[in-house]
């Protein structure tokens, strides 16, 4: 069974913080007693003493730890969830906040729901939308539960968004099929509200090993399959125009006959009725030879003028099954892609020179360049500069990025510096200024915690110092750190020369004991070097191989990218977004998605990249490069 997720949260204000998450524990046995929680918490603020992010990360971690604890793993579920919650709140006491949670566990083929202070919990399975949960009261924790089954959705809300895009709308929504139909019906109602304070809601939609299957078989493409293209109309040729050099000869005829001499004879003198029926006959063959003239102009024009038409429509035929077939091979060769567009350039190219309707050949134009630009053509690219870092500091030379809630962090090793940049206003700040940050591989921020890694030390910031937390010559001596990040509160290490990952839980001291994170004796692929979290681990290694692992366990994935690169690098994803990016040594980035599509290839040319960092809430990647600019890349 897994799941699919969207959140849906309104505008952060001073006096309003939502977050939505979700935990399933590495310890199988934990698994297979707690199942998988799903939580959205909401808090109010009744002054302007408290931190409430910080307030409600430290309650999402408490529920967590309480819930999977050791010490209530022969509980029920219910009892479980139930304490957990009245142990978390009793440490929490209200003095000026007011705290909203709804909860989900699902547990094998069972779901069971907890709300607390207020909010509602609803349910879709076909068309049918229920309301389980609604409004719980402060000092009554009630658990419910139920059967779940295959397609369902489940909507966990706070009160003023049932209240604010109102519960009719909310029903119509949630029966609708695909869930990307549902995410786009929610955000576009949510960012119309004027006032989003307190509006927030996750939707859960439950997906069995059954549906998994079918999936797999409805979608499966026959290879050697190719759309095949039929050919255009042709144009009836029956009417057939005098050419120019005929319709001016028939002129020349017609002044030759009137200037061909008549023979001489003697008549009486003409009478002046005779002259004057003369002139008019000749008036009158002067204006029908002009009119004959002109119509012969005419026709010719015409004729000229339907051709021209009839081959721009062929052609433009001709374009958009070729933009078409781009498109669609897309998704599977980005390679391929690239030369069905540069061939739809060329039939582009023919089209202009008939001068025909210039707006919709610059609308095909632009539509070519962007597919040109996504399947790596330098030429079409120019990458969009966000911020020229030489504002922080004259002498930058920034090599790494991290991104958290809105700041923007770069670390400058060789000059010893850790600087954060404010996305939404562009503001800076120095964080710390350490010589031992010229031994900093890479860094990661959890919670509100700076955290370092060498190739030797572990490192956390305190106090605007690095001190040293782990020896990593104790976990192994022969450990060669590729990459680190936090997922949980926990520090997860690739370690290159091993082929394995370490897992370092946190501890009141700082960390445990470091355990291998790999189970069955597994490895990573061939020289890995680089890790993402978002749930699962994504590794991805030097030749641009990507791998998942969920739990300590390989999981499959078909990655869509032909081609093979001498240093890929720098994978990134996030918790909520399907995107997966690295960059390779020759400056290109690859976009790819979760399904194993690939999205775009954009090409930097000369341009270095150094790091990058995604905005899941700007839909934005954020490219760090030599020249000392942040880019951004629409995805």
């Amino acid at each position: 069974m897994h799941f699919s997720c969207r959140t849906f949260i309104g505008t952060p204000s001073p006096d309003f913080w939502s977050q939505y998450w979700e935990n399933e524990p590495d310890d199988f046995s934990l698994v297979t007693k707690r199942g998988h929680l799903f939580g959205l918490i909401s808090l109010y603020k009744t002054s302007s003493s408290s931190d409430l992010k910080q307030i409600g990360r430290q309650i999402i971690e408490d529920i967590d730890s309480t819930y999977f604890s050791d010490n209530q793993i022969d509980l029920s579920i219910p009892l479980a969830l139930t304490q957990s919650l009245e142990q978390t709140l009793s440490t929490h006491q209200k003095q000026d906040y007011q705290i909203s949670l709804q909860i989900c566990v699902i547990y094998q083929s069972t779901a069971y729901f907890i709300i607390y202070d207020s909010g509602q919990i609803s349910l879709c399975r076909s068309l049918q939308v229920s309301s389980l949960l609604n409004n719980s009261q402060i000092d009554n924790l009630e658990v419910i539960s139920g059967p779940i089954q295959n397609g369902d959705k489940i909507l966990l809300s706070t009160a003023a968004f049932i209240e604010k895009i109102s519960w009719n709308q909310i029903k119509n929504t949630l029966v609708e099929a695909k869930i990307q139909t549902i995410e786009e019906d929610f955000l576009s109602r949510l960012y119309s509200q004027d006032d989003q304070s307190k509006l927030a809601a996750a939707l859960i939609q439950v997906h069995t090993d059954e549906s998994d299957n079918l999936a797999s078989q409805t979608f499966t493409t026959p290879e050697s399959t190719k759309p095949e293209i039929s050919s255009p109309p042709t144009v009836s040729k029956s009417f057939k125009s005098p050419s120019k050099n005929a319709f001016f000869g028939q002129i020349k005829n017609i002044i030759s006959l009137a200037s061909r001499p008549r023979p001489l004879y003697a008549s009486s003198p003409a009478s002046p009725q005779a002259e004057k029926r003369k002139k008019i006959n000749l008036i009158i063959a002067i204006v029908l030879l002009v009119a004959l003239a002109f119509s012969s102009i005419f026709a010719f024009q015409k004729n000229q003028a339907e051709q021209k038409e009839s081959r721009y429509q062929t052609t433009k035929l001709e374009l958009q099954n070729k933009i078409k077939e781009a498109q669609t091979i897309k998704n599977l060769d980005l390679n391929s892609a690239q030369e069905f567009t540069r061939e739809a350039q060329k039939i582009l190219d023919e089209m202009k020179k008939l001068e025909l309707y210039p707006q919709e050949t610059d609308t095909f134009q632009t539509e070519i360049n962007n597919l040109l630009s996504q399947t790596g053509s330098a030429e079409s690219f120019q990458p969009e500069s966000f911020y020229n870092t030489t504002i922080i500091n004259k002498q930058a030379k920034y090599r790494r990025l991290y991104l958290s809630d809105t700041i923007l962090y770069l670390l400058d090793i060789q000059n010893h510096r850790l600087d954060s940049l404010d996305i939404t206003n562009k503001s800076t700040k120095n964080i710390t200024q350490d010589d031992n940050l010229s031994k900093v591989l890479s860094f990661a921020k959890d919670l509100d915690n700076y955290f370092f890694i060498s190739s030797d030390t572990l490192y956390q910031l305190t106090e605007n110092k690095l001190i040293s937390k782990v020896d990593l010559a104790d976990i192994n001596p022969g450990l060669s750190v590729s990459d680190f990040a936090f997922w949980n509160s926990s520090a997860y290490i690739l370690d290159s020369a091993n082929n394995t990952i370490w897992r370092l839980p946190p501890s009141a001291s700082g960390f445990s004991t470091p355990t291998k994170w790999l189970k069955d004796n597994q490895t990573l692929p061939y020289n890995p070097v680089s890790l993402a979290i978002n749930g699962k681990i994504w590794i991805l290694s030097q030749s641009g191989q990507i791998v998942p692992y969920l739990q300590g366990i390989k999981n499959d994935f078909d990655n869509p990218l032909s081609e093979s690169f001498s240093s890929a690098n720098h994978l990134v994803t996030t918790l909520q977004t399907d995107i997966l990016a690295f960059s390779t040594a020759d400056n290109q980035i690859f976009i790819l998605n979760k399904q194993g599509q690939s999205i775009a290839k954009y090409n930097f040319d000369k341009l270095e990249i150094s790091d990058l960092a995604i905005d899941e809430a700007g839909n934005r990647l954020y490219v760090l490069c030599s020249d000392q600019n942040i880019y951004q890349l629409s995805l």
